[in-house]
């Protein structure tokens, strides 16, 4: 799956089709790859005996969602992108789990500007179709806190790519380590 078929359905979104739309969309979820969470296999608690819940994300455009919800057919993607990704899970990692499923939800990069106010997602935005603004080299991963101000440091989502989490949690663990070295060295 190119991003040139991304940019050509953005660029030309009013004149493609429903069926063209829904068959790109159907080969990019079958293409893509996903991140797969299973909160209950840490804390069991966490779902009813005998079941579990999964989160299952993939990197998806904002413009395009928005282009879809602003053409009136947005609920019909979020059922259509929930049913490629169940059919996809259940056609290769897990085998017949559509059989199985008691409800879905989908959340779409709209979901979270509604519920937080951000359109772009963090650094990288929601997908990885533009150069990263900030450093993805492992070997450099201590200097992704530095900036060009002295004695301020950053950390989080803003720093290093990929983002996320653990991300926010290593940058933060480098920044106060670098803080305090910073501090040592001034006594």
């Amino acid at each position: 799956m190119r991003y040139s078929e991304l940019n050509r359905i953005l660029t030309n979104f009013e004149k493609v089709k429903k069926e063209e739309m829904l068959d790109w969309l159907r080969r990019f979820v079958e293409l893509n790859t996903f991140e797969i969470s299973i909160p209950a296999l840490r804390d069991f608690s966490l779902s009813p005996k005998d079941q579990t819940g999964l989160i299952v994300s993939l990197l998806f455009d904002y413009e395009l969602t928005r282009m879809l919800y602003d053409a009136g057919w947005y609920e019909e993607f979020r059922e259509i992108l929930s049913k490629n990704i169940i059919d996809t899970l259940s056609n290769t990692v897990y085998p017949g789990i559509k059989e199985d499923i008691i409800f879905s939800i989908t959340s779409t990069p709209l979901t979270i500007e509604n519920y937080v106010g951000s359109s772009e997602g963090s650094i990288v935005g929601w997908s990885f179709t533009e150069p990263l603004p900030v450093s993805s080299d492992m070997l450099s991963v201590k200097n992704a806190v530095r900036t060009s101000i002295p004695n301020i440091l950053k950390a989080g989502q803003w720093s290093y790519s990929p983002t996320g989490v653990p991300t926010c949690i290593m940058t933060g663990k480098l920044a106060a380590d670098a803080l305090s070295k910073s501090t040592k060295n001034r006594t």
